[in-house]
């Protein structure tokens, strides 16, 4: 890994208001967590996105929990600080649309590695109808297919 830091993170470019959460995330690491997961689906979290993307995300998060673990609250928010060291027994599949993170939280489940998740308030998209999961409805349904498709194939390579 080309970095210096002892830590790896990652968030969308249009959530900058979740960096807020950052040093609260580097505390809970050095109090031995490993990765730190902001997350919509525990107390205090909350998600105010158009209905359509609240419910389909809630369904989708239900669904790993029920499958694959219930360890993990948000499988699907992606935001997440961690130790640069877990890279060295697990790399995430980086491909596909979002869904590589689904597979990625859940192997580190299955390790030793400890994961913590922090409550979180996911804002209103700042263009309405500017995703890149629901540009329309085809698209929508299209990528709500593939995600539950790596989700099942993910806890068949993994088990």
């Amino acid at each position: 890994m080309n970095t210096s830091g002892k830590y790896v993170g990652w968030l969308d470019t249009n959530m900058g208001y979740v960096l807020k959460y950052f040093p609260l995330m580097e505390k809970s690491l050095k109090n031995n967590n490993d990765l730190v997961l902001l997350s919509r689906y525990v107390p205090k979290g909350t998600d105010e996105r158009h209905l359509l993307r609240t419910l389909s995300s809630k369904l989708l998060n239900f669904f790993c929990r029920l499958y694959l673990t219930n360890k993990i609250n948000d499988f699907s928010s992606g935001i997440f600080l961690m130790k640069k060291d877990i890279l060295n027994e697990i790399v995430p599949f980086g491909y596909g649309h979002g869904e590589f993170f689904i597979e990625f939280i859940y192997r580190l489940s299955k390790t030793k590695f400890k994961i913590k998740e922090i409550a979180y308030t996911q804002k209103k998209d700042s263009v309405p109808g500017n995703s890149k999961t629901a540009p329309n409805i085809f698209q929508f349904i299209k990528l709500a297919y593939i995600y539950f498709m790596r989700i099942i194939v993910c806890k068949n390579r993994i088990n």
